[in-house]
């Protein structure tokens, strides 16, 4: 599969609602950090530990933190990356 990498807010947040996702941050998970970014999706494990945010709050946090989001068109595969400066 091909993985592609972007920051792109509008990209993003497609990719994750077509796989039944929303924004979401650690809370509580032995060890995690907590208030790490992360995506809730349906099946995948400690979505118990998880909290909602607000689109608006993600990308704020995803944009403080120098992230962008790798990914694959066709599969299931995501990761948060730190941005690469040119």
């Amino acid at each position: 599969m091909i993985r592609r990498v972007t920051t792109d807010h509008s990209t993003i947040r497609r990719w994750i609602e077509s796989h039944g996702g929303h924004p979401a941050v650690v809370s509580g998970a032995p060890g995690e950090e907590t208030g790490a970014l992360r995506v809730d999706i349906p099946g995948y494990v400690e979505q118990e530990f998880l909290a909602p945010l607000t689109w608006e709050e993600f990308f704020r946090r995803f944009d403080a933190k120098g992230l962008a989001f790798v990914y694959e068109e066709e599969g299931r595969f995501f990761e948060f990356v730190e941005r690469t400066r040119p």
